[in-house]
């Protein structure tokens, strides 16, 4: 139902936004039109401000939701955690011996295939560095997913060559976190995404490149090569 909802928001949202594109095109062509009369010219700008005004606040609205849906999965994601806490430990006693030199388990990278790439979503265990791949089953990972990593304990992540967008709160709460490579590649890091992480956070990037920007802006430490 709270998916259903915020499709349904962005896709009014979207709906708006082509329809005041289209308003405000006509209104400027009508402006332009040098036999509008005083009256018709001010009716026009009053439509120009109000469909302004009312982007903006759809804007903020959107905003808000995906603040909220984050806010929401946190708040699951510590639950949980608290009730793994929880699980009694008396099954220990009869557990076998460990088995000498074992196999480490594979790492398994939980994503999204589309039709230009792949979305990485998560991982199923961590470590002190977080190093995605550049590809998945034969095709290029382009973006990480909103909130994939958050809350997580590495203390560095490298990130792939052709990858091209951090999304939201990606790496929001890693406290840990004090360096992260990012390439030249990523053209769009999303709000919060390093949210709440180690003050010690150091950005690696090309000098001239989006994440070298970004990091500038928000007053995060530097090194470019």
């Amino acid at each position: 139902m709270k998916r259903s909802k915020k499709i349904l928001l962005f896709s009014l949202v979207l709906l708006f936004l082509c329809f005041a594109v289209l308003a405000c095109k006509d209104i400027a062509e009508q402006s332009a039109n040098q036999s509008a009369s005083p009256d018709e010219v001010t009716s026009l700008r009053l439509q120009l401000d109000y469909y302004k005004s009312r982007t903006e606040d759809l804007e903020t609205e959107l905003t808000a939701a995906k603040v909220q849906l984050y806010l929401q999965r946190s708040a699951y994601e510590k639950r949980l955690q608290e009730l793994k806490e929880s699980i009694p430990t008396d099954a220990k006693a009869n557990a076998p011996e460990p088995v000498s030199n074992p196999k480490p388990p594979e790492t398994v990278w939980f994503h999204e295939e589309k039709d230009d790439g792949v979305v990485i979503t998560g991982v199923s265990d961590g470590g002190e560095t977080l190093e995605i791949p550049a590809a998945l089953n034969g095709k290029a990972v382009i973006a990480v997913g909103e909130s994939a990593f958050a809350n997580s304990s590495f203390s560095s992540v490298v990130l792939p060559d052709g990858l091209r967008e951090i999304g939201w709160f990606a790496f929001s709460g890693c406290t840990n976190l004090t360096s992260v490579f990012i390439p030249a590649s990523v053209e769009r890091i999303g709000y919060g995404a390093f949210e709440n992480c180690s003050k010690n956070l150091q950005f690696v990037c090309a000098e001239n490149s989006y994440a070298a920007a970004f990091a500038r802006s928000y007053g995060y430490a530097l090194k470019t090569d």
